[in-house]
């Protein structure tokens, strides 16, 4: 009868004893789906904020090619207009050196314009000497005509030295950039200007402590994943201005400061082709052309 109890006893703490790692057993691979489905949910979050991350790239790259554009379009019209007043400079110059020349059409426009006086007796109108300044009709030399020429080609050089720097400060100002918002990387952040990418380690972590069939004590361990953001650089990157409108400020007032300079020059060089036509003019009416 002590025999049986014993056996009986011994039979029930078997029993209770497996049901014992049985229930552990289940409680170990309940928190293994804990864990993963924690790192799976990170994994998750992490993809959310590449997406969100991707969207915010692709509208900073509309408004990049929005700007890009729209300067394409102001130096277009700048290179267009540069162009048109060249054309109207070499068609200038070439009338002046036709002029110049004393070629048919310009005698032709000449005798036009200015018929040739009656010939006068050698009594009432002596023929000038061999190097003397002939006068024009308004009183003008060809000496004169020749200083005022050369006074204003001194004046242009000087003036489209100042010119110069001036129209490369606006080209400058037209292909300036502008401060640029950073992308942090996937899964990562921007906060307190700095841009940040997330890191993950896992940590081993004891699991459960146990004893098996025979006695014998066991460790089960388990990966444990932590986040943590490294911060990798300012969150704008700089440019030379802020904004698009204040690059715009800057460009108008560039403009602005250079074109007193622009029309001097313009009025010196309508000057200079109106003295060089009439030096032109004055030569073809000397006698012997």
């Amino acid at each position: 009868m002590k025999v049986a109890t014993c056996l009986a006893v011994g039979l029930a703490a078997f029993l209770a004893g497996c049901d014992t790692r049985v229930n552990e057993q289940m409680e170990s691979e309940v928190k293994n789906l804990q864990a993963r489905c924690e790192v799976f949910r990170h994994e998750n979050d992490g993809l959310k904020t590449s997406v969100d991350n991707l969207t915010a790239e692709n509208t900073a790259m509309g408004r990049k090619r929005y700007g890009l554009q729209t300067e394409n379009d102001t130096l277009k019209k700048q290179l267009e207009a540069e162009r048109a007043a060249s054309a109207q400079k070499i068609e200038q110059l070439t009338r002046d050196l036709a002029l110049a020349r004393g070629g048919p059409g310009a005698l032709a426009a000449t005798a036009v314009a200015d018929p040739a006086p009656a010939p006068k007796t050698a009594a009432t109108a002596p023929s000038p000497a061999v190097g003397a300044s002939t006068p024009a009709a308004d009183g003008v030399s060809v000496a004169e005509l020749e200083k005022t020429i050369a006074d204003l080609d001194g004046r242009i050089k000087a003036l489209q030295a100042k010119v110069g720097p001036a129209r490369s400060k606006i080209m400058g100002l037209a292909r300036a950039t502008l401060d640029q918002q950073m992308i942090p990387p996937a899964g990562g952040k921007i906060e307190n200007g700095q841009v940040f990418r997330q890191d993950v380690r896992y940590l081993r972590e004891v699991e459960r402590v146990g004893y098996d069939a025979s006695g014998n004590r066991f460790v089960t361990y388990r990966n444990v994943p932590s986040y943590e953001y490294v911060p990798i650089g300012p969150a704008v990157k700089k440019g030379d201005y802020r904004t698009q409108s204040e690059k715009e400020e800057a460009l108008r007032k560039a403009k602005e400061e250079g074109l007193p300079m622009e029309q001097e020059l313009k009025s010196l060089q309508d000057e200079l082709a109106a003295a060089k036509a009439k030096l032109a003019k004055l030569r073809t009416s000397r006698p012997g052309g």
